[in-house]
């Protein structure tokens, strides 16, 4: 039984530090560059890649070296968002973490996604290796 408890707190650490990560990862996006949040946060290497589907359909991929040149600093406070349902998968030192999140603009705008990260742990820290984003407008 002891056993049982110690695994269960472990899963539930875990889970909590890559919640950590990927919310300090969304709060980093609102004040600094793709490229600074990408080198603070994630894996950085030829299998790193950031996917995302647009509400209109289009479709990004970006590796390493595209990620880094989006140098460009959002204006702070343009966007709330909030992120729910997590669901996560942790084998060792790789984990899948699925969740929903809304995001509201200043002006008014609202678009929803379902997203990824796969992540893995680098010196005993969970770093995130790849993502995926697919988007899509609230109905109603």
């Amino acid at each position: 039984m002891a056993l049982l408890c110690a695994g269960t707190l472990f899963a539930q650490t875990e889970e909590e530090k890559i919640k950590q990560l990927v919310e300090a990862e969304t709060a980093d996006f609102g004040k600094m560059s793709f490229a600074d949040v990408v080198k603070k946060h994630w894996i950085l290497d030829d299998k790193t890649v950031a996917m995302a589907t647009m509400p209109d359909g289009n479709h990004l991929q970006m590796k390493k070296d595209e990620l880094l040149a989006l140098t460009a600093t959002p204006p702070e406070g343009h966007a709330q968002v909030r992120k729910f349902d997590y669901l996560f998968f942790i084998n060792g030192t790789t984990a899948l973490v699925y969740f929903s999140q809304e995001v509201a603009t200043e002006e008014g705008d609202k678009v929803n996604s379902h997203e990824m990260r796969y992540l893995e742990k680098v010196n005993g820290e969970w770093k995130i290796h790849a993502s995926s984003v697919h988007q899509f407008f609230p109905k109603g």
